[in-house]
């Protein structure tokens, strides 16, 4: 038997356990390479734009003509004064967000990311509104351009190795189960086939099914073993029979013969009748005899010899006529 039997219920947390641990390998795996994207410079921090507010700051208000290319990319501005917004480049959704958080309204606004707002004093009663929010982003201005959120993109990564390790570990021991399944399916196909002279090869190796199959092993002994008494009762019977059929061969020949003597002569109806019933008395035995021949009545008869007439006189008379 190939492998150590286990319980269904510990192959089930067997089964857990070691899927929940595969998945937070993968999972401890998938943050250490974000860390090290991090180390490499490939990719940005989370609280980036949090934590060069006061420098960006100082960047605009010593500004002496305000020039959004020195803003740094992780950030979406909006420059406005007392009668609106003047320039942005925010989209038109967040535009009417900034517009509520420079009329003094405090709420949160995002979809997939809450965006945060950040207010830089500037001449001439001016003010620009700097967007953020807390996200890993790329490096690179250009890729954060032109591909996909990093921080999605990095989610469904993780996703889908989740995913598949899931899927691999399920084949794992489904493929167990089935192995079980199948072998449980040869041994019904078995005894329903009647091979029962050679016992069941495969092995189960869950403790409950290795259980139904045992059980189906010991139905399969029964079985050949009631079939065995039987074929044993059969041979007996037609051993009994050939040997009766045997001990009235010689007698039933006998009677045959006479009769059919009896049936070439030219008799009365009545005496006809009962030579027929003699003849189809053992023609019948011999038909329903195991070790019988066809009768001799059933084929052609060859023609005899036409034999000459002997005188006997004076003519004795039947045995069967009356005196």
């Amino acid at each position: 038997m190939k492998g150590k039997q286990r319980s269904l219920n510990g192959l089930f947390w067997r089964y857990l356990l070691s899927t929940m641990a595969l998945l937070a390998g993968v999972l401890l795996a998938l943050w250490f390479v974000l860390l090290q994207l991090i180390h490499m410079g490939a990719v940005l921090p989370a609280d980036t734009g949090a934590r060069n507010l006061e420098r960006t700051t100082a960047l605009l208000q010593a500004q002496e003509t305000f020039d959004p290319g020195e803003i740094p990319f992780y950030y979406r501005w909006a420059l406005a004064d007392s009668s609106g917004i003047l320039e942005s480049n925010l989209s038109p959704k967040e535009e009417t967000w900034a517009q509520k958080v420079l009329a003094g309204e405090v709420s949160r606004h995002g979809f997939l990311y809450t965006k945060y707002y950040w207010s830089v004093p500037l001449s001439g009663g001016r003010v620009c509104l700097l967007q953020y929010d807390y996200a890993v982003c790329y490096a690179n201005p250009t890729l954060q351009e032109r591909l996909p959120d990093f921080q999605l993109l990095f989610f469904l990564v993780c996703l889908g190795c989740l995913v598949l390790v899931a899927l691999w570990r399920t084949h794992h021991y489904t493929k167990v189960l089935r192995r079980d399944a199948q072998a449980i399916t040869l041994a019904c196909n078995g005894v329903a086939q009647q091979t029962l002279d050679t016992p069941f090869p495969a092995q189960a190796q869950v403790r409950e099914l290795q259980a139904a199959l045992t059980a189906l092993d010991a139905l399969r002994r029964e079985l050949a073993a009631s079939l065995q008494d039987q074929w044993a009762g059969e041979q007996q019977k037609q051993a009994l029979l050939a040997a009766l059929a045997h001990d009235l061969k010689t007698p039933l020949t006998i009677i045959s013969g006479n009769a059919e003597l009896l049936d070439e002569d030219n008799l009365p109806p009545a005496q006809q009748a009962c030579v027929q019933a003699i003849l189809r008395g053992p023609a019948a035995l011999r038909t329903t005899s195991p070790t019988s021949r066809p009768s001799r009545r059933g084929f052609p008869r060859p023609p005899l010899p036409r034999r000459s007439p002997v005188p006997i006189w004076p003519r004795p008379a039947p045995l069967w006529a009356g005196t």
